[in-house]
């Protein structure tokens, strides 16, 4: 399965340290280089930052591009993907994950992150596959969180089909609020995002701080 990092140029120490992690699960992955947002004169922010529930800033805009540029190769290459952002921290039995749910059928997208403890997942009963590593749920709520997702072709479609109908947004709240999507979801999770380590018992691998400012800019 192709493997998607979306890393800044300026994340130095975040590539390192996810180069190091993949390589030690034996992964390789494709580095996604986000759409570099000069201005917010610029054409590109200027078509975009008004198209969700508020004002984007150009942080914002330029993350969910990101994630849509490999939305759109998973279309184009017809086959599955997981698509990380560079503060992900993986488990060690990830690549046995990501080999048994690749060849599963009916899925649009199934998320792979545990979200902090006060945010909830509403889920089915009963797993709808029941896998070595761990069962993979129908997913109806709580979708939020973009650090880790496998997208299939049929998802990467939809998900792109609404851009040119609705605009785009908040990336981890647009995925949430995709209710069209067939969405699942795998538990254990095998990924969280760095800065939740604590929260989980971990101790985090390296000191991460987001570059996405919270106001809006414009």
């Amino acid at each position: 399965m192709k493997i998607y990092i979306i890393n800044l140029d300026s994340q130095t120490v975040r590539l390192k340290f996810q180069e190091s992690q993949l390589g030690n699960l034996g992964l390789i992955f494709q580095r996604i280089v986000p759409f570099r947002i000069v201005d917010e004169n610029d054409p590109v922010y200027e078509q975009h930052y008004a198209t969700w529930q508020r004002e984007l800033n150009s942080a914002e805009v330029s993350c969910f591009l990101s994630h849509a540029e490999c939305w759109q190769k998973i279309l184009e290459s017809r086959e599955p993907a997981l698509i990380l952002e560079d503060d992900a921290y993986l488990a060690s039995d990830l690549i046995e994950v990501l080999n048994e749910v690749k060849i599963l059928n009916g899925i649009d997208y199934l998320n792979l992150e545990a979200r902090w403890p006060h945010q909830k997942k509403l889920v089915a009963k009963t797993p709808s596959f029941m896998l070595n590593t761990g069962c993979v749920y129908r997913l109806f709520q709580g979708r939020s969180g973009a650090a880790g997702y496998i997208l299939w072709p049929k998802g990467a479609a939809k998900l792109l089909n609404n851009i040119e109908s609705n605009g785009i947004g908040l990336v981890d709240k647009y995925i949430n609020e995709s209710y069209y999507l067939t969405s699942y979801t795998f538990e254990p999770s095998p990924i969280i995002q760095i800065d939740q380590c604590e929260l989980y018992g971990f101790e985090a691998p390296i000191t991460v701080k987001t570059s996405i400012p919270k106001p809006p800019t414009k």
